[in-house]
């Protein structure tokens, strides 16, 4: 039974017989296959186009809850469309219902594009929100007639891959790779590809080198972080690289071996040949991927900036021989059959070719594309990162409690490349309320738990970690040796972890940085060095006095305890006043790093309220020099 027609839909269509460019062909309809409401128009313009008739028919599809959910705008499957533009989904499919194709109009864009100069945001009123988005079907039409959809100067935009696999493919490229491409003559070879998989289920392959097809020397290895370089088994794949952007029928990603085909020989590229050298390789009965990679500008009209990599997965290729029977426990059954030589050949790496070519790399082959990536750190971290100057130095936090697990995490997310987790307590049930660790991480090391989170935070990061306490022997050499780290990070709130860090021998200057809260962190105690020999007595001395007010303010008995009895008490205060501490530390330490003095920095931080509203932590106390 096909649901009641909404009056909303029906006053939005009103609105739209104000558009002079629509003509009404059929009204709202109820769709069984898309389980949709549609409408049928045709859109008139002024002229056309070799590609784009004068006039053409349009699907405007929405849900029965409009205003509300999806609104989108489709060709029609006859007297519309059939090349793909810019700003549009691929144009190649139609829908299962054979009243429109699958290439989606993008009019939700950035208004320049449209030529509308003041930015609009889509309206979700009954009255206003299809009279919107005709408008700008309109002006969208108008403008790929006119061939101004994209102009030089924006922001590149890739074709739609359409991508329906479970796998997911990862590379790093950026400006600095670009030019180790165009040094290079090679043009195809073998890719080794390794694999992570996620709690999904899902997997992810990534690059860890390309090689020439018959040669194990390197032509770029791009550098991951721990997790990845950890991971031993891999599998190759097949690389070609394109002179261009592999585009048919306007901005149409290929669809089949055809097109492919074809945009290969119009760059000089014998597909089938290197297809040919691969296969010796890929004759292990599973399926491999074939890289396509192209360089891509940053903005219309730029030079090309960095090479992208689109993933397809390719089939099974042939091996083995035809069996039709074996025995099993005696007895003789049927089985299928394994691709193998083609009828009238050995099995063997001819044959086996013959029956590729015969049966598998057919033009009709529709082509399995991947859902291809960039994760280069420039990619991941171009949200928000430090400064390149800071990404690049090594750190060490000693101290992975709820304040050092949080800033080893947003010293990730910002960028860190390389970090050391030093901490010689497991994690325990009282630790969870604040710590960035959770129940399946109880009672195993804290640091050794927290390196393998940061890892899969960021793949491009190196993460080493110590489960132990820091130690010294008697010629004052460190354990563990922090000499080759910029900067150092201390927030156990131990003294002794201070003298120990005193009294080491240093071989070079180095950043200095101690954390710690007060009683329910309602202060933030900090300090800065930059020195080959650190000193923390006059810090100790500044703060003094604040420890103290802590002290006869506080109420033993009322502080919360690890367990029943006579347990030392720990200090109350919650996750979100870790992370504010965490949060002013890093802020705090990128302060003084950007200031590029080498001067001793005490700062004292303190919540503060404004008529009875938390508004933040504020600097109470700053002091330079204390020794």
């Amino acid at each position: 039974m096909n649901p009641k027609l909404p009056e909303n839909l029906l006053r939005g269509r009103r609105r739209i017989e104000e558009i002079g460019e629509i003509t009404l062909l059929k009204d709202w309809t109820w769709d069984r296959v898309t389980k949709r409401f549609y409408l049928h128009v045709n859109i008139s313009l002024a002229h056309g186009s070799p590609d784009i008739p004068r006039v053409t028919e349009w699907y405007i599809t929405a849900a029965p809850s409009y205003p509300f959910g999806p609104l989108s705008i489709y060709p029609s499957c006859k007297n519309s469309i059939t090349n793909t533009f810019p700003h549009q989904s691929i144009n190649a499919f139609t829908e299962e219902n054979h009243l429109w194709r699958k290439g989606k109009l993008c009019v939700d864009l950035i208004d320049q594009t449209l030529g509308i100069r003041v930015p609009e945001k889509e309206p979700f009123t009954v009255d206003e929100r299809l009279f919107w988005n005709l408008q700008r079907a309109v002006l969208w039409l108008r403008n790929a007639v006119e061939g101004t959809l994209i102009k030089d100067g924006d922001a590149f935009e890739l074709p739609d891959f359409p991508s329906h696999t479970e796998t997911a493919f990862a590379f790093q490229e950026d400006c600095v790779s670009m030019m180790i491409w165009e040094d290079s003559e090679k043009y195809y070879g073998i890719a080794r590809i390794v694999r992570k998989q996620l709690r999904s289920g899902q997997s992810i392959a990534l690059i860890q080198s390309f090689r020439s097809i018959n040669s194990q020397k390197k032509l770029y290895e791009p550098v991951w972080g721990t997790a990845i370089n950890a991971i031993e088994t891999y599998e190759e794949a097949l690389w070609i690289r394109l002179k261009e952007v592999p585009v048919v029928n306007g901005w149409q990603a290929p669809v089949n071996f055809l097109d492919l085909k074809r945009i290969c020989v119009s760059q000089g590229i014998d597909i089938l040949n290197i297809l040919k050298a691969f296969a010796p390789h890929a004759r292990d009965g599973l399926p491999h991927l074939l890289l396509v990679g192209f360089p891509i500008p940053k903005h219309i009209g730029e030079l090309s900036c960095e090479m992208f990599w689109q993933a397809i997965k390719l089939p099974v290729l042939s091996f083995g021989q035809y069996t039709n029977r074996e025995f099993c426990s005696g007895k003789k059954r049927s089985i299928p059959c394994v691709r193998g030589a083609a009828k009238g050949c050995r099995p063997g790496e001819m044959g086996w070719w013959m029956n590729d070519k015969a049966t598998i790399f057919l033009d009709s082959m529709e082509l399995s594309w991947v859902h291809s990536e960039n994760w280069s750190a420039r990619t991941i971290k171009g949200r928000g990162k430090f400064a390149d100057k800071i990404t690049r130095l090594h750190i060490a936090i000693i101290g992975l409690g709820s304040l050092g697990s949080s800033i080893a995490e947003l010293l990730t997310r910002a960028g860190a490349a390389h970090l050391a987790c030093i901490d010689g307590n497991a994690l325990e049930i009282g630790n969870l309320c604040r710590h960035t660790l959770c129940l399946s991480d109880l009672h195993q090391s804290k640091s050794s738990c927290i390196a393998k989170r940061l890892t899969n935070v960021d793949p491009n990061i190196c993460v080493k970690h110590v489960d132990d306490y820091l130690s010294i022997d008697e010629n004052g050499v460190l354990t563990p040796d922090l000499n080759n780290y910029d900067i150092i990070i201390e927030t156990t709130g131990e003294d002794q972890v201070l003298t120990l860090l005193s009294i080491s021998k240093w071989m070079h200057n180095t950043i200095f940085c101690t954390s710690s809260v007060g009683l329910g962190a309602k202060r933030l105690y900090v300090n800065i060095q930059k020195t080959g020999q650190p000193c923390f007595n006059g810090f100790l001395n500044f703060v003094q006095p604040y420890f103290q007010k802590d002290v006869h303010n506080c109420d033993l008995d009322a502080l919360p305890r690890d367990g029943i009895g006579c347990w030392h008490p720990v200090f109350p205060a919650r996750a979100d006043d870790m992370w504010l501490a965490a949060c002013t530390t890093v802020k705090a330490l990128e302060s003084f790093m950007e200031r590029a003095a080498e001067e001793n920095v005490s700062l004292i931080y303190a919540t503060h309220d404004e008529d009875r509203f938390f508004a933040g932590l504020q600097l109470i106390e700053k002091k330079y020099g204390l020794a």
